[in-house]
């Protein structure tokens, strides 16, 4: 396997870690303040990234994003989703590569 694919991995099974910790301390704060401050960040940081972790790893593995994400409400930020990919598989026309995953 390459390299980024293990970087990737390793990425997309951190954040979902996150995730868990960020459940398991919700359920541990007294306050309701507490409480809606963790979910806020799980539900707008946390997954959006996990998300954009794991399109990448299927893009860098060449996996055709109809097979990554079948019942996507919403295509992804291409622009988003290529920094992503960027920052652990580096490519020379990432933005151009992932817009046309996305179309294919």
């Amino acid at each position: 396997m390459k390299p980024e694919v293990h970087k990737l991995r390793v990425n997309v099974k951190s954040l979902a870690a996150e995730a868990k910790i960020i459940r398991d301390e919700i359920r541990r704060a007294r306050t309701p303040e507490a409480k809606a401050a963790l979910h806020s960040h799980r539900m707008f940081r946390v997954r959006p990234e996990s998300r954009m972790a794991h399109l990448a790893l299927a893009f860098v593995r060449g996996v055709p994003y109809k097979t990554a994400e079948a019942n996507a409400r919403a295509k992804p930020d291409a622009k988003e989703l290529a920094n992503k990919t960027v920052r652990f598989a580096p490519r020379r026309d990432a933005i151009n590569e992932v817009a046309e995953w996305l179309r294919a």
